[in-house]
């Protein structure tokens, strides 16, 4: 692999890494809003709200389970930058971590 593309799969693996960190952010953010709706909710005596609370804490569960995906993808997409830059990895500043 040349220079060029392996610049091109470093910028590649960059922007994949940051994109994944916002989509964790936003799994994160939207899991705690179920959980806090969940609660909410249950604090009514009706069953229609109820129902939609179990609704709320099944969607916090599946958030929660797609921020744990998107952990463990930037953590392979990061060591694969490492393998590929050596010792001029996540750590040198070239990444912006934008959330």
């Amino acid at each position: 692999m040349d220079t060029s593309q392996s610049q091109d799969l470093q910028q590649t693996l960059i922007y994949l890494h940051n994109e994944i960190n916002r989509i964790e952010a936003i799994a994160e953010t939207l899991s705690t809003r179920a959980r806090d709706h969940y609660h909410q909710l249950t604090n009514y005596d009706d069953k229609g709200l109820t129902d939609m609370a179990v609704e709320e804490q099944h969607a916090a569960r599946q958030l929660a389970t797609i921020q744990k995906m998107c952990i463990t993808m930037a953590g392979k997409l990061g060591q694969l930058n490492e393998d590929g830059k050596g010792d001029q990895g996540w750590e040198s500043g070239q990444v912006d971590q934008t959330h």
